[in-house]
């Protein structure tokens, strides 16, 4: 048997559920977010397109409230039925780097 050295089930998979990180996080302190409150945060992405670019959107929500809520967010399409959960949602290039993220009312 093959020891996989700590990734659940194997190969390459990218983790859906992300940390806030660099420029974003830089982006979101900018915009108000109080650094307490970011760090608990965490965000999903899929691919998109803005202004006609190859980017990422993606949906900021705060795990503890859909986790006490009984919802376990495994990727982007989780919150389309959980919409009160999301708090930010925007886009990010495919680096990173925010290029529009609101807050969610």
């Amino acid at each position: 048997m093959a020891l996989l050295w700590g990734r659940k089930g194997g190969g390459d998979k990218k983790k859906a559920v992300k940390k806030i990180e660099g420029p974003l996080w830089g982006y979101m302190v900018s915009k108000g977010v109080i650094v307490d409150v970011l760090q608990h945060l965490r965000y999903v992405e899929r691919e998109a397109e803005y202004n006609g670019k190859p980017c990422l959107e993606i949906r900021i929500f705060d795990p503890a409230r859909t986790g006490a809520a009984g919802i376990e967010v495994g990727d982007f399409t989780t919150l389309d039925q959980h919409p009160e959960y999301i708090l930010y949602e925007g886009y990010i290039s495919k680096i990173g780097e925010p290029i529009e993220v609101w807050e969610k009312k």
